[in-house]
Order: structure tokens, then sequence, then C-alpha cells
């Protein structure tokens, strides 16, 4: 750039001009300022650094992006690429500024690319050192480009401005922002001149936000498929061995970076198979390690650690907390309970940890989850962190709050899950000819109450302990365990591989009834098997006796439960280890869900006499609602065995017990409806009974 004085039109006039335009400070000299543009762009402003030619998956958001750059808009916009670590925003940004710089009239100017390295300490570029290198793409002399930040701010908005008035909109790129003050100086104030800025942080400038994402597992096979066959075209180990192909790109999480990484290292030896390969990152422990290419900074593990020690302590602390929870996502709550924090500051952390694009929120607020990789890394830093005994406690907190909440559910009174509770008729019923209502009537009511019996008066596991919860109905427990079952389940798993017994059990206990009444009986009755182990390892034979009996209610839940003869075989032990132990309560529970399963195994008089003494060890506990329930069970055996006309009587004391007890209340209505069915039944036997002796007279 030159500046130089010429004689201006008039008598004692000069003018001043400058070349592309520039404003430098006041000008003393002249009246006029004339400003002439370059006649074409420097290297500088026409070149972006290298697109990679394997790009796949993003074709939606590149148009998109695209179409926010159009020349028609009447402001441009700030864009915003927020995301992850080496999830290709980047790629991203250079691929749709390819694509624009190629649209005839979009950026006659050019393009000023720079990477602000904000995550890297030791090359962090400082908004002055990023102003220097867009000041000299623009070709603005040093000695003109001397001065502090502001004033290089200014130069530079007024060039980009005096561009976009001439008709020479520039597009300008901001690689890797690690913060608002990083950029504030660069950004341009014209309205006219484009920008796209990429970052790992949620930044709190005004713009246009977009949110990359992984890959989805079409995409990431698509891309490891195009750069192997770049590298070595025609290599097909991929097509040939598309099982292993899968795991991998699976084990890569739809990372571009690792992804990227796990083709290279293809490349590098053609000859590898892809078993071999995929044997390497199964092990998640070292997978990290091999996705490395030759130990250059090229490294997943590289791209993470420079997002991690920008993190405060505190935040460093919870964020490896996370991969302690072996499940699919966690709640507020739990990572406060882990980390010993009040709500609200667990919350506020993990607010700043999203805003790094660290941890993830879920759809429903008041959730987290960690990309695969992210948990990997995450975790591997916490052995760093914590020692082994912090480790275990902090697991052990965990569980100890899905316990706490679970128990909490577990004594809730089961009456009042209104769909596994309600035996009425269905209005469709009433509407069949007399016949089949009746029948259909008859086998609704029994149905229900065959799912529905062995869940009533179940005691709490020994050692529970309820937590204070806002959980009061089953439509908020069920709303609970849809949301974390996977975590409970995970957490069983995660207690019984580290040895936590207690742990075990009580989680175990509690799940087994969850997936009893939501009828997920395959796992339900995993699950209890799980926990009968656990309970004799435990060393408590109370537990070890509730346990049994849960095992053997778990085995025959179901219509169609073909395990019935061995639930009794576990009702048996049960009952003998509770009259060794003196545990009453216990031992009538047991009792009389020996007698519901001996009833379905057509041991009709072994049933009644196992109902009566359930019967009679609950009027001595003075416990009513236990009582009604072996009313009601009676009542059913009876009407099996043929004898509805005595059920009748047994089923309106229990409907009276129930309705004396707010605990009792929804039983009641089934009650009501047995004894209703009950007479149903013995009309119709007798009916039939005497249709049947009058054809054999006529006989």
């Amino acid at each position: 750039m030159t500046y130089r004085e010429t004689p201006g039109i008039g008598a004692g006039s000069v003018r001043n001009s400058a070349d592309i335009g520039l404003a430098l400070g006041t000008v003393i000299q002249g009246r006029d300022i004339s400003i002439t543009l370059p006649s074409r762009i420097t290297p500088a402003m026409a070149g972006l650094p290298p697109v990679s030619p394997v790009f796949t998956g993003r074709a939606g958001e590149v148009e998109s992006l695209i179409g926010e750059l159009a020349p028609t808009a009447e402001t441009s916009p700030v864009i915003t690429l927020v995301g992850l670590a080496g999830v290709g925003k980047t790629e991203l940004m250079l691929h749709v500024a390819s694509k624009a710089l190629a649209r005839d009239g979009w950026f006659p100017g050019g393009v000023l690319y720079v990477d602000l390295q904000g995550y890297d300490p030791a090359r962090h570029r400082t908004p002055d050192e990023a102003l220097g290198l867009l000041l000299r793409a623009l070709a603005v002399p040093a000695e003109h480009a001397a001065g502090d930040t502001d004033y290089r701010s200014a130069l530079l908005r007024s060039i980009l401005s005096t561009y976009a008035r001439a008709g020479q909109r520039i597009l300008l790129l901001l690689d890797n922002a690690s913060g608002d003050d990083d950029l504030s100086p660069l950004l341009p104030s014209d309205g006219a001149t484009a920008t796209i800025v990429t970052s790992r942080d949620e930044l709190g400038l005004s713009s246009r936000r977009h949110h990359v994402d992984t890959l989805d597992d079409d995409a990431a096979l698509s891309l490891l498929r195009a750069a192997v066959d770049l590298a070595h075209p025609g290599d097909a180990r991929l097509d040939e061995d598309p099982g292993h192909a899968v795991a991998i790109a699976r084990w890569c999480a739809g990372l571009p970076l690792a992804l990227s990484i796990t083709a290279a290292l293809l490349a590098d030896l053609p000859t590898r198979p892809l078993v071999s390969l995929a044997a390497d990152l199964a092990a998640e422990h070292t997978r990290l390690q091999k996705l490395n290419l030759h130990r250059r900074a090229k490294a997943v593990r590289a791209a993470f650690d420079l997002s991690y020690r920008r993190l405060t302590a505190e935040q460093q602390r919870v964020f490896c907390l996370i991969p302690f929870n072996a499940g699919p996502d966690l709640s507020t709550a739990a990572v406060a309970r882990m980390a010993g924090l009040a709500a609200d500051d667990a919350e506020r952390v993990l607010r700043e940890l999203a805003r790094a694009n660290l941890v993830k929120p879920e759809h429903e607020w008041g959730r987290w989850t960690l990309h695969d990789l992210v948990r990997l890394y995450a975790d591997g830093e916490s052995r760093h962190l914590f020692s082994d005994t912090e480790r275990s406690s902090a697991i052990g907190r965990l569980h100890t709050h899905y316990i706490d909440t679970a128990v909490a559910v577990y004594g809730l009174p089961v009456e009042h899950m209104p769909e596994a509770r309600d035996a009425s008729l269905p209005r469709e019923v009433s509407q069949l000819p007399r016949p089949l209502g009746v029948a259909a009537y008859l086998v609704s009511t029994y149905l229900a109450a065959a799912v529905t019996s062995a869940e009533q008066n179940v005691p709490a596991p020994p050692g529970g302990r309820a937590a204070d919860t806002a959980i009061t109905d089953w439509e908020e427990a069920r709303s609970w365990f849809k949301a974390e079952g996977a975590n409970l389940m995970a957490a069983l798993e995660q207690a019984v591989t580290r040895q936590q017994h207690e742990a075990a059990f009580q989680l175990g206990a509690c799940l087994t009834r969850l997936l009893r009444l939501e009828l997920r009986l395959a796992e339900a009755r995993t699950v209890a098997a799980a926990t009968l182990s656990a309970a004799g390892l435990v060393g408590d034979r109370r537990a070890e006796a509730w346990a049994l009996n849960s095992h053997a209610v778990t085995l025959a839940t179901g219509i169609f439960s073909t395990q019935v003869a061995e639930a009794l075989t576990f009702h048996e032990q049960a009952i003998a280890l509770y009259e060794q132990l003196g545990e009453r309560q216990g031992l009538a529970w047991a009792l009389n869900g020996y007698g519901i399963n001996l009833r379905r195994a057509g041991r009709l008089a072994e049933a009644l006499t196992a109902h009566r003494r359930a019967h009679e060890l609950y009027t001595d506990l003075d416990d009513p609602v236990g009582r009604a329930w072996a009313l009601n069970s009676l009542a059913i055996t009876l009407t099996k065995a043929g004898r509805a006309h005595e059920a009748v009587d047994h089923h309106a004391q229990a409907m009276s017990l129930y309705t004396r007890n707010p605990a009792g209340l929804s039983w009641a209505a089934q009650s009501s409806q047995l004894s209703d069915v009950s007479k149903l039944w013995s009309q119709v036997s007798t009916t039939f009974s005497n249709w049947w002796q009058r054809r054999k007279k006529r006989k």
C-alpha cells in the first residue's frame, strides 16, 4: 500500500490518496480522501487451507450454511460452529467457505482465514497477533498497522467496510476461538462482511449458532471407506469384512478425527486385516492410545487434553466423576450426590461443562451424557485425579443415591398403579352376547387377579433406607424408572463386578419388583437370580430368605409362566429359612405366595392350607391388609376348587378389611369384583350342574 500527495482541483489544493481505502488516524493534510482498491486480490486473500478430499455426512448442514452466506441477505451474519473437539467443525467451515467462494459474485473480495489456536496454551494467538495476521493479509504495511489493539481493530473494520461498500465483499473465517475476548476485536461491524467462527465452547457473542454433531453409522463408514480408497484405490477390506468394518466405525463413535486416524492406520498397512484393528479398538482402556497417528499431535487424546486443561479444578473433578456412572446418562441429582455438592452448584458446573462441549445435555432437562470417546478420556483422567479409595467412595455414593430413591419408590402402595390394578370389564365385553360376555368377564377378572395378587403386601428388602423424594404415586414412579432404569441395571452389574454385595442386593431387590410390575419378565428373572446370589454373599440370612421368595414370585409371574414348579422349590426354601429365623412377617408373605403358585400347579388342597396359615400369621401380626390378601387368595383357590359359594364370604371379609385401611382401598375394588365373579361362577356352576343332571335323567 502506498500513500501520496497529488495536486487537487483548484488553486492550492492537496489530495491524500490510499490505494486500499484506509482512513489512518486523523488526516492533517488536505481536505479530500480518495480510496483506491487494489486491482486484484492478494494471494493471502485468495486461498484457504486445503480441504479434505474425504468429506461426507454433512450435505444438509453445508447447504443450510451456504444459504445463510448468500449476498441477498440484508445483513450478513456471524455464524458460530460449536461442537466437541475432533467433531469436524474446521472441515465443515472450510467446505462451506470453498463452495461459497465458488458462487459467482458472492465474495469477490476473497477470504481471510486465521487459526486462533484458542485451546493450545503454547500456540494461542492473542487478538493483537490475529489482527497482525489479518492486516498483513490485507497488504497493510507494518508501519501503518502499528498501534494498540483498539486502533488495529478499528483499522481492520474500516478496511472490511470499505471492501463491502465497493462491492468487494470478504468472507472472514476465525477458527478455534476459545472465548469472546479473543473474538471481539476481530469481528466486522459493517453488516455486510460474512463471518464464520468455530469453537468448542458456547460463546456469548450474538450469532447464528450451529451445533456440529458426530456422524451417524452410515456416514462414518462412508468416510472410512472413502479415506482408505483415496490412499489405496481398490482396497476392498471394508467391503470384504463388513462386520468388523461396522464395529471399527462404531468404536470411533462417529468422531471424524477418530475416523480419519483409523483410516490412516489402515492405509499405512494395506495388508492388515480389519479383525486386527478391531481387536485393538475393542479394548476400552487402550482405545484412545490406539487412536493416535504415529504419536504426532493428531490424536484424539491430544485434542481432548487441550479442552480439559482449561477447566477449573472444580470442573475437572465433576467431569472426571461422570464416567463412574455405568449407565447411559445421569441426573443432576446423581452428580450432586457423587460430588458432594448442592444441586444448584452441581447444575452450574454441568452447565459450564456443557458450554465447553465436554458434557451434553439431554432433551429432558436435568439429564446429562458424555460422548463415548470423551467418557473414555474422562475415565482415564479420573485415575490420575482420584485415588482408588476416593473412586470407590464416589461410586458408593452414587449407588446409595439410586438405592435410596428405589427403596422409596418400592415402598409406594402398589395398588396405586392403575394399569396393573384395573380389573374392570372392558367396554367391548358388555356389548358381547351374554354367554360370551359372562365368559369374558370371568376370564378378564381372574387373569388380572393372577397377575396382581402376588404383588400385594410385599415387605421391603431388609436393610433398605428410603430417601426423601418428590415421587408420590406410580405415575411419577414409572416416569422415574423410565429415566433411570438403564442406570439401575448398569449400577447393579457394576456392584456385582466390584463385589459390592450389599449394594448389589439392594439394587437387585428393588429392580426385580419394578421389572415385574412393568412385565419385563425375562430381565426380572435375571436380576432376581443376581439378587439371590448377592444376598448369599452379604451374609444376612433375612436378606437371603427375602431373595429366595422374591425369586420364586418372579419365576412364576406371568399368566403363561412355565417355571411355576421351580418357583415352588424356592418358596419352600424361603419358608424353611423364615421359620428358622422366626421372621413371621416374611413367613406369612412366603406362605401366601406359595399358596398362589400351588393353586396354579393344581395342588389345591395344599394351596388352601398355605393360605390359611398365612391368614393366621397376619391375624397374629395385626396386619389387616395382609389378612385381606390371604382371604382373597383363599377365596380364589376355593372358587377354582368348585367351592365358589364359600369364596363369596371370604371375598366380602377381604373387602371389609381393605376398605377400613387406606393402604388397601384400591384392592377393595378388585375384591368386590372377585366376589361378584365368585357369585356368578357359583350360579353358572349350579346352572350347568342342574342341566347336566337333567340331561342324564333323560338318557
